[in-house]
Order: C-alpha cells, then sequence, then structure tokens
C-alpha cells in the first residue's frame, strides 16, 4: 500500500486518448470470475460414502 501522502502526476492530455485513472482499495474485482468462485465454494463437495 502507498503511503497517504503519496502523490502521482501525468498529463491531463493523456486522458482525452481513451484512457483512464483507476484505483482499488483492497484487491480488485472481477466480477465474472469472482462470483462464479464463491458459488463454488458455497456448493456442497459430493458425498464419497455413498456407494449404489
Amino acid at each position: 500500500m502507498t503511503a497517504p501522502e503519496a502523490e502521482a502526476s501525468f498529463l491531463p492530455a493523456a486522458m482525452f486518448l481513451d484512457k483512464s485513472v483507476l484505483g482499488c482499495r483492497y484487491g480488485s474485482s472481477r466480477p465474472q470470475k469472482d462470483i462464479a468462485l464463491y458459488a463454488e465454494l458455497y456448493r456442497p463437495a459430493p458425498s464419497s460414502s455413498t456407494s449404489w
């Protein structure tokens, strides 16, 4: 994590070239992958003791 007094500089003209400045706290989010992973974590494990 960077220090609270850290600064970043960039040319404002760079913002008009389909670029953006994005910030994120506590990691990044990938909803398409993360939600599927969370669902898989809560899915009950198959029972190996059941044999027919």
